[in-house]
């Protein structure tokens, strides 16, 4: 897909989970922030609490030390005990302006009155009213004046003050609050009524728009502030549950407030502040709004950082899609084409494993086929080994040669082709009857055989394997074929060994009379108890040798071959037609591995075992053994000449095509797949001289043809047209093989 669409699928899994993560977060953020708030919240209030009750306690001390002063006042004692008179209220007019002080600046007004009835007067400073009159103005009822009297008889309020909240209607309405003092005048009693403006008394307002109200126990004396009503129901609501006692340990949460109580430190009454919560709840959505900008920066910001990422990732992913044949930049689904391209690889992968499966087993057949031979090296036979599968295959190793024993038959009735396909049907046949008992197929070796390697079975099964597979060969095919086992080897790179046995096994079959198809080394060791001497190993280098063409060293091998055979035994005639086709096969395989026919070293005509087998005495046969393998090496000696000869032509052709150029010794043995120390002792048996004087002077020979025909050409052309780097090479050659500079040699020529 492409990157946008991988980006957004990225980006829907990643916004999940980053929702989530973000939704956790704002709660969290939230609960803890709105815990702050609310103890904050909780803390004001209880500062705002204390500063109040601090504030009323002093005032209310006031009043109550206002009227001890008053009572203690001389005019004020004998207006208690005379009653009133002009002169008496005059005197406690001036009693309580002297008293007063700056009262009145700290919004408290004072007045005295013995209450005695309604009729009686309320005494001011700047005043004097009826009781009825002065406790209407502040919107007292009728029977207020008794009320308050018998608020102060009853044991209970002892050393209180009487306190209510009123309007005053004197001052505009404003909120007051209403403060009664008694005290004693002699033996009657006076009451000194405070009245208190309540802005003064709480700074201007109550806390946050709440209200204040002063509980004497379960009855609420007054309540100051705005929604009074909701607050005093709140107060009855919880003072009811739990008692007043519970807000004066922790703030209670009613139905819109806060309560939070304090006891006075004055008087036995408790003050309660109800504080509205909307507040804390507008907080609460502030902090919500809070995290909910948070988050949607968060989801930006990861948008971005993803789209980012999403590109960066993608890159890779693009460069190797340009790579891809059949892909083009608006491809609507790279996921599908990379699919298929990958399904199309894969399909093609199984193809070619398929056909590398297929090429491998000719490789696999050269590979056994060169083991066979002794054509690889041990350490190459180990990598091979292990390419090809062998080098876990189980000891001990046997080389199975097997032969049509009757092929000849087969010429005579059949043509080619279909011994060919006889031959075929009976190779599947061999390797279907031998399959997990071989390493390979069976390799063919040439017209009449073929060889089969076993692994890891014992000789005695093998024969009988063997033997089995013969007879039910002759009776499907009616083809009699005979077959030989080699001797074990452990090690891959020993198989040659084996192989060789089986060989000389194979051509001992006749000689030791032997009809069985299956034939060992012991059964020929047997046959041969007290017979003649040709150890293995001894045709061995016997061959190694005659393939290089060491004349002396082949005269070693065979002269102790026979003198052994003839001088230090006694061979029957038998033995000695056994020696001779035993001699007869190593020469076979000579010719095998040459590449060549018995009728092209030998001539036409010439029957080797025949020849040998007319041999009556010993040193004939000796004579003639050492003949034929002469004739071989003769034979490779004249053949090397020839190919020698024919290198060295094509040598030259090669410096007459190139000599023009920058050539060495090095290069004509690369181009001939030459060392350069053959290529250098070849050139100089064919020439008589060596490489770089045959070059500069043939060089020197084409100047002199070029200056023939363009007399005027110059210097450093004539030198590059024959492969000279410098001029003063040039000069220098000329020098050498004319005595005299290519100008002098064109001015020689003209003067003849």
């Amino acid at each position: 897909m492409a990157w946008r669409k991988l980006y957004k699928h990225i980006f829907k899994g990643f916004i999940a989970v980053t929702l989530v993560f973000t939704i956790l977060f704002a709660v969290a953020f939230s609960i803890s922030s709105y815990g702050a708030m609310k103890g904050q919240f909780e803390a004001e209030a209880e500062e705002a609490l204390g500063q109040f009750v601090k504030q009323t306690d002093i005032r209310l001390s006031m009043v109550k030390e206002m009227a001890s002063r008053l009572s203690q006042d001389a005019a004020v004692a004998a207006y208690a005990q005379s009653g009133e008179t002009e002169g008496t209220i005059a005197l406690v007019q001036e009693s309580i302006r002297k008293n007063m002080g700056s009262s009145a600046e700290r919004g408290m007004r004072v007045y005295v009155s013995r209450l005695a009835s309604s009729l009686e007067h309320v005494v001011g400073a700047e005043q004097v009213t009826s009781v009825y009159d002065f406790l209407s103005a502040y919107q007292f009822g009728n029977g207020a004046s008794e009320g308050i009297r018998q608020y102060f008889t009853r044991s209970e309020n002892e050393g209180k003050v009487f306190v209510r909240y009123c309007m005053d209607a004197s001052s505009g309405n404003t909120n007051s609050l209403f403060v009664v003092a008694r005290a004693a005048a002699g033996a009657q009693y006076v009451y000194v009524m405070c009245v208190l403006d309540v802005s003064a008394l709480l700074g201007g307002q109550v806390y946050r728009g709440g209200s204040v109200a002063i509980l004497d126990g379960q009855d609420i004396v007054c309540n100051i502030g705005a929604n009074t009503f909701a607050t005093t129901n709140g107060i009855h609501d919880i003072t009811a549950r739990n008692g007043s006692g519970v807000m004066l340990q922790q703030a209670v949460y009613g139905e819109g407030y806060l309560y939070r109580a304090a006891a006075s430190d004055i008087y036995r009454w408790t003050y309660v502040m109800a504080v509205p919560t909307g507040a804390l709840g507008d907080g609460a959505v502030q902090i919500v709004f809070s995290a909910l900008i948070l988050c949607v920066l968060w989801l930006l910001l990861c948008w971005g950082l993803l789209r980012l990422f999403a590109k960066w990732v993608y890159r890779p992913v693009d460069t190797v899609l340009k790579c891809m044949p059949g892909y083009y930049a608006g491809l609507s689904d790279e996921a599908v084409f990379v699919a298929q391209a990958v399904a199309s690889m894969a399909q093609e992968r199984d193809e070619l494993a398929k056909k590398l499966e297929t090429a491998k087993d000719p490789l696999r057949e050269k590979f056994m086929r060169d083991l066979l031979f002794g054509l690889v090296s041990g350490e190459e036979a180990h990598e091979q080994a292990a390419v090809h599968g062998l080098a876990q295959l189980p000891g001990p190793y046997r080389v199975v040669l097997v032969e049509f024993a009757d092929y000849e038959l087969l010429q005579e009735a059949f043509p080619e082709e279909s011994i060919r396909e006889i031959k075929r049907q009976i190779e599947e046949f061999i390797n279907d009857q031998l399959r997990g008992q071989v390493a390979h197929g069976a390799i063919r070796i040439d017209r009449t055989r073929m060889a089969v390697l076993s692994y890891g079975t014992e000789v005695r099964a093998l024969r009988e394997l063997l033997m089995d597979m013969a007879m039910m060969v002759e009776g499907s095919f009616d083809v009699e074929i005979a077959c030989a086992i080699g001797d074990d080897c452990e090690k891959l790179t020993e198989i040659e060994q084996s192989y060789q046995s089986a060989c000389h096994i194979m051509e001992n079959r006749v000689s030791i009379g032997s009809r069985s198809a299956v034939v060992t080394s012991e059964d020929v060791n047997v046959a041969n108890a007290g017979g003649f001497y040709y150890p293995l190993n001894a045709e061995r280098e016997l061959i190694t040798a005659v393939i290089r063409a060491h004349t002396d060293e082949t005269d070693r091998i065979l002269d102790s071959v026979l003198e052994e055979n003839f001088k230090n035994r006694t061979l029957t005639k038998e033995r000695m037609n056994a020696f001779a086709f035993a001699i007869t096969a190593t020469l076979n395989r000579i010719l095998e591995s040459l590449g060549k026919t018995a009728e092209e070293v030998f001539g036409e005509g010439d029957i080797v075992f025949l020849d040998l087998k007319m041999c009556r005495e010993p040193g004939e046969l000796g004579a003639k053994i050492r003949e034929l393998f002469h004739k071989i090496i003769e034979h490779i000696d004249m053949e090397n000449k020839m190919e020698e000869d024919d290198l060295a032509s094509q040598m030259l052709d090669y410096i007459h095509s190139h000599y023009n150029e920058d050539i060495s010794l090095l290069d004509i043995g690369g181009h001939f797949n030459l060392s350069q120390c053959y290529t250098s002792t070849l050139f100089k048996d064919a020439t008589g001289e060596n490489f770089k004087d045959y070059l500069s002077r043939y060089r020197i020979k084409k100047a002199k043809e070029i200056l023939a025909e363009n007399p005027g050409i110059k210097n450093n052309e004539l030198a590059k047209m024959i492969g000279c780097n410098t001029v003063a090479t040039l000069f220098r050659l000329f020098n050498k093989y004319e005595g005299m500079s290519p100008g002098q040699y064109v001015k020689s020529r003209k003067a003849q």
